[in-house]
């Protein structure tokens, strides 16, 4: 029987799709910096220049250290995202883990190029339907990531090692 499997299990999906994210958020970054206020579907959203200083909703916004320390912490995650890809021993990697784990990389330093580049992240897309905060392509992605990682690390991660350590689960 011959074994296909998608594209999307293969480690090398990681980076390809990392890198799309990455690549699509710094030219969505670069081509709408400094635009006050411009409509792009009307009552929906607009594109409106923002300087992030902080973390999400400008939380610990002005502060150095913490600028500091998003950008450790984003690439410590990034170096565990990798080794896990590609030396862990669990076998229960799928399709979940590779696009929640490519979404978040690509998020994670989209951001973290803009924090070192810039001292602050570039943020554009104002919702106009509802008070919520700018965002950009890399913190869609982040969220995104994070909530198909969860499925697969609730669904996915530990599946069948339960049965192959003879415990079952009751």
């Amino acid at each position: 029987m011959i074994n296909f499997k998608p594209i999307f299990c293969k480690k090398q999906f990681l980076l390809v799709i990392a890198v799309i994210v990455l690549v699509f958020d710094l030219v969505t970054k670069a081509v709408t910096d400094g635009i006050f206020h411009q409509e792009a579907i009307p009552g929906v959203f607009c594109i409106e220049s923002y300087h992030n200083t902080g973390a999400s909703f400008s939380i610990f916004s002005d502060s150095k250290v913490m600028q500091i320390l998003f950008v450790i912490f984003g690439i410590l995650v990034c170096l565990f995202l990798i080794w896990y890809a590609f030396c862990s021993k669990n076998q229960n990697k799928n399709a979940w883990f590779y696009v929640g784990a490519s979404l978040l990389f690509g998020g994670i330093l989209g951001n973290a190029i803009d924090r070192i580049a810039f001292g602050y992240v570039r943020d554009f897309i104002k919702l106009q339907f509802m008070d919520f905060a700018v965002f950009n392509v890399a913190d869609t992605a982040l969220c995104i990531g994070v909530v198909v990682f969860a499925v697969w690390l609730i669904f996915f991660s530990y599946k069948g090692e339960k049965e192959q350590d003879g415990k079952k689960d009751f």
